[in-house]
């Protein structure tokens, strides 16, 4: 394994392996490595949740990590060890309340959020496994108040992607910040015009107000991205820090 070596981030496997996945997971990447440095990784314990069939994991691993990566499909494990037979991988569901009984010093949460049903159960559990940093990124509501909605699609059968329980959530971006305040986390949002994604999102826009209609009466999406409440589609990417 090649230090730094980015076709680590890329793949040939279905929908995590178009162009576009792989230039987001490319530019989220490289945005991590530039914001703490090359040498910060060696040492470090790192959880990547959620992590597809392709691992931002590995790449982070090629610095001197020790990575553990997690998923709801085995399937999307079995082709990360393919890459690396012997990164540690666990199945986890995160709708569920969980505790790995150990903590990192990095946590990884990217594309993950929004499919999930119990999203602020999973934040909290995620936040509590960091004795340092927490990475999200996510796709969010367009609005500057707390908000959220619920993504359902009974029909959802996809076997590599997207809400493994076929309901997701759509949260503001206030919702997020809001908790990293009461868990006693600092933070600071990239709103990098680099990370842009003609298909995935977008992170430099501004927050709406939110309508009072909208406030009183929320009905459920059935896409994260096509829906009124995106409407850009939005995301936000932030590195959030435990105080002590």
């Amino acid at each position: 394994m090649r230090k730094g070596d980015i076709t680590l981030l890329h793949s040939n496997d279905g929908f995590h392996g178009l162009e576009w996945g792989n230039k987001w997971r490319t530019d989220r990447s490289l945005k991590l490595l530039s914001i703490l440095g090359e040498d910060w990784f060696k040492g470090k314990s790192i959880l990547e949740l959620g992590c597809g069939s392709v691992s931002v994991g590995i790449f982070f691993k090629s610095f001197g990590a020790n990575v553990t990566c997690t998923d709801i499909r085995q399937e999307n494990l079995d082709l990360v060890k393919e890459k690396d037979p012997i990164i540690k991988t666990l199945i986890l569901n995160q709708d569920n309340t969980w505790n790995l009984k150990e903590k990192f010093d990095l946590v990884i949460h990217w594309a993950l959020l929004y499919n999930l049903d119990n999203w602020y159960t999973d934040l909290l559990c995620s936040l509590n496994h960091t004795t340092n940093y927490f990475c999200l990124e996510t796709a969010v509501t367009k609005y500057k108040q707390p908000f959220s909605t619920k993504i359902v699609d009974p029909a959802y059968e996809h076997f590599s992607h997207g809400p493994a329980n076929k309901i997701g959530s759509l949260v503001s971006g206030a919702n997020i910040e809001n908790i990293f305040r009461n868990q006693n986390f600092t933070f600071t949002r990239y709103d990098d015009p680099a990370m842009n994604n003609p298909v995935a999102g977008i992170y430099n826009w501004t927050e709406e107000d939110m309508p009072e209609e909208v406030a009183k009466n929320p009905h459920n999406v059935h896409s994260w991205w096509n829906n009124e409440y995106a409407g850009y589609p939005a995301r936000r990417f932030w590195l959030a820090q435990r105080v002590t």
